[in-house]
């Protein structure tokens, strides 16, 4: 048997309790820059401005396509006013629901509102108010 002799590598260390080689020290000292692929850049970048181009299109369709607002059935109309007596408890909400039920309830609650031209909700017992009576078209 021939008996062989290996010469250690260069920049390796010869045993496991050898200080790292001068490469190691000098990239353990200094950061190194990150490197993105290309997808990694489109995502970084170009995701977010996507978004945003979307979100601005979205935005100028629903300001371009809004029609007008109207709470409330169309196809119901206010004739003419009614007398009612307010019962002890009751409240002018409760009075709208009863009166229309089909209508918006805040929309009657504010034309009960500017019927009996009142400043707030308030009522009491035994007052009497004018209601809208509403009619289909």
């Amino acid at each position: 048997m021939s008996a062989v002799a290996l010469a250690p590598r260069r920049g390796l260390p010869t045993n496991s309790r050898t200080a790292p080689s001068v490469k190691g020290q000098k990239a353990a000292g200094r950061q190194q820059k990150m490197k993105l692929t290309r997808r990694g850049r489109f995502i970084l970048r170009g995701l977010p401005l996507l978004t945003l181009l979307a979100l601005i299109v979205l935005g100028a369709i629903s300001v371009l396509t809004a029609g007008p607002v109207q709470a409330g059935d169309a196809d119901l109309e206010s004739e003419g006013t009614a007398l009612v007596q307010v019962k002890a408890g009751e409240s002018l909400w409760d009075i709208a629901a009863a009166t229309a039920p089909e209508q918006d309830t805040r929309d009657v609650v504010n034309e009960i509102m500017k019927i009996n031209d009142l400043d707030s909700v308030a009522i009491q017992g035994g007052q009497q108010l004018e209601v809208p009576v509403y009619t289909a078209k």
